[in-house]
This record gives structure tokens, C-alpha cells and sequence, in this order.
């Protein structure tokens, strides 16, 4: 009988290291994939809040409604970084160890892994208090999504959500499941814009890097794909019910406008501030993000001042 179990070991491990290769290189795919959607849904996001800026200047009783949208961008935002350099830091050294070692130390959770839990604690408490009880739904959302309690097994052993979804992991894994945080920090953040503005958005399918346990580490051989489904640039939702009233408004302007000052749009580099624009407004008009705008700038945060002059390609 131990002969039998020792040869039916042998027979996994083969399977396994046969198969490795191919599933770490389906975790780099599909969290390519992942990132490219997150940063597309970034892209909706900062649409929403362009709309809710020009709204404003025309009706007063929705600056609140404003204001609630660029917190929740903001909080959003804060915790998206930390995320990005923890990623880069693990595609850096690219080591199972060093992952483990960040977080862990002979079993103990590190400073760096307080850290990280910290992260997430901070964030549901901020969206918790400017959302509030507004809705439910998106604080559900929040809570869910970023539930770190304790697990307990069917035999009724306890492991610490940090365990359970970094410890002892190939990088790209953990890689894969910080970038699948990342989604929902932005999927959540689009839910709630859309309901200010009222705007209805079909639900799409994600498959998550749910929290990998002892029976998905043992299925690692197997090709899982842990993929965002593929996505249009921009919705149609978003088409229909934001970007079309916008440019409704601004299309009679832009046909007196002599196609030579079309053509140096195409190829100019630098924006000049002027008064009442704000980040979002100036990468929305230049059809970049508010990310690739600071990365340009070498910003720190979104402070600028009339006049100063940015660079947008």
C-alpha cells in the first residue's frame, strides 16, 4: 500500500513540473489582460467625473454629488499605488522567496505584510465614510471584496487571509492576484460613478484570482485562467449617457473652427493650465490618462496652478 501512494506521488509530481511552465505562462497572459482592463476602465472613470465637473458649473445642488465622486477617485487611487509599487517590487526580484519573505517570517506576519493589510483596512473605512449610507450596494462591494477575516476549513482550521493567498506562490500568481484587487478597486469605482449619474451599465463576467487555497495550489498544474473578459475601450454604456451629451454641446463650436487649429491639435505637446481646469479635465481633452499625464509631469499629485504649461505627449 505505501509503495502504491509513493508511485502515485511520483506520478503528481511529474504531471506537475510537465505542466508548470505552461500555467505560469498563462498567469502572465491573463494578468497582462487584466491590466490592460484596468487601465481602460480608468480611462471610463475619469469620463464619469468630467461629466459630473461640467454638471456642476451649470447646477449647484450637484457640487456635493462632485465632490463625493473625487473622493472616492482619490481613495481609490491611493490604495491602486501602493498596489503598483508592491507589483513592480515582485516582478523585480521575481522569487517566490523574496514574496514569502516580505510577508512572512517563520510563520509571523512582517511589517511590511501589518502593511499591507493596513492598506486595505484604510480604504473600506474611507469609502465606508463617504459613502456612507447612500449605498448599501457599493459598500457591499467594498466589504466583500476586500474581506481579509480569518478562513476557517471544514476541519475547522484557521488560516490568515494573507497566508492563504501569498504564502508560498510563484510571483506571477501573486502578481495576478494584486492586479485582480486592482480590477475591483476600479470596478467599484465605475459602479458607484454610473449610479450617480444614473447611468445603467450591463453586468460583465469576471473571473478573479480568488483566494488560492490548498486545493488550488495543488490544481496549479492545470491551465487556470484567471482572466478579465475583453472589453471595448470605451462602453457603449458610457457612449450613450455621457460622452454623447458632452460633445452635443460643443459640436457647433467645432465646426466654425477652421480645420488648420484642428491639425496643430493633433501635434501639440504641451497644455497650458487655464482657470477652473482641473487634472482630469486636461487629460480627458488630450485623450490620456490622468496617470500618464503625471507620469509625463512627474507629478506627485494632482496640484496644478494657472498658466503652467504640461506636457501631453
Amino acid at each position: 500500500m505505501k509503495y502504491r501512494i509513493l508511485i502515485l506521488l511520483l506520478v503528481i509530481v511529474f504531471q506537475f513540473s510537465c505542466k508548470n511552465d505552461d500555467t505560469l505562462s498563462s498567469f502572465t497572459e491573463n494578468n497582462k489582460k487584466i491590466e490592460d482592463s484596468n487601465e481602460n476602465i480608468n480611462i471610463k472613470n475619469e469620463a464619469y467625473i468630467e461629466t459630473m465637473y461640467i454638471q456642476a458649473e451649470k447646477d449647484d445642488a450637484l457640487i456635493d454629488r462632485r465632490d463625493r465622486a473625487k473622493r472616492v477617485h482619490a481613495i481609490g487611487a491611493n490604495f491602486y499605488a501602493y498596489i503598483d509599487d508592491l507589483k513592480k517590487t515582485m516582478k523585480k526580484k521575481n522569487s517566490m522567496e523574496f514574496v514569502n519573505e516580505l510577508f512572512f517570517n517563520n510563520g509571523e506576519i512582517t511589517n511590511e505584510g501589518e502593511e499591507f493589510l493596513m492598506y486595505i483596512k484604510n480604504y473600506k473605512e474611507s469609502m465606508n465614510s463617504v459613502i456612507g449610507q447612500s449605498n448599501p450596494r457599493i459598500l457591499g462591494m467594498v466589504n466583500n471584496n476586500f474581506d481579509t477575516s480569518v478562513i476557517e476549513d471544514r476541519r475547522g482550521q484557521k488560516t490568515n487571509w494573507l497566508t492563504l493567498n501569498f504564502n508560498d506562490f510563484s510571483p506571477i500568481v501573486s502578481i495576478t492576484k494584486l492586479s485582480d484587487m486592482q480590477s475591483d478597486i476600479r470596478r467599484i469605482e465605475m459602479q458607484y460613478f454610473a449610479e450617480l449619474l444614473g447611468v445603467k451599465l450591463h453586468t460583465r463576467t469576471k473571473t478573479t484570482v480568488s483566494s488560492i487555497n490548498d486545493a488550488t495550489k495543488k490544481q496549479l498544474g492545470e491551465n487556470i485562467q484567471p482572466a478579465l473578459k475583453d472589453e471595448k475601450d470605451i462602453s457603449e454604456e458610457i457612449k450613450k449617457e455621457v460622452i454623447k451629451p458632452i460633445v452635443k454641446e460643443k459640436i457647433v463650436e467645432e465646426v466654425k473652427k477652421p480645420k488648420v487649429e484642428v491639425a496643430k491639435k493633433t501635434i501639440k505637446k504641451y497644455h497650458t493650465v487655464e482657470s477652473g481646469e482641473t487634472l482630469y479635465r486636461i487629460a480627458l481633452k488630450n485623450k490620456i490618462s490622468v496617470e500618464k499625464l503625471k507620469k509625463l509631469n512627474g507629478m506627485k499629485n494632482n496640484s496644478i496652478s494657472v498658466g503652467e504649461k504640461l506636457k501631453v505627449k
